[in-house]
């Protein structure tokens, strides 16, 4: 999520060991979580999406 400027504000894991998470932009967090998902079950696929431009605190881009 890092890697594509996806802030994490909450992660918790529910009563069934799902890891959740609560960000700051959920349609690319969404995207993100889909291929992370495919590649832990079908083994590496394309290279990692990137959402946005990463942003410093200040809100500069890096």
């Amino acid at each position: 999520m890092a890697d594509a400027g996806v802030r994490i504000e909450v992660l918790y894991s529910d009563h069934d060991g799902n890891l959740v998470l609560l960000v700051d932009d959920a349609a690319a967090g969404a995207r993100i979580s889909t291929v992370w998902t495919a590649q832990r079950t079908c083994g590496p696929g394309p290279p990692a999406l990137s959402a946005r431009p990463r942003r410093d605190d200040a809100g500069r881009e890096r």
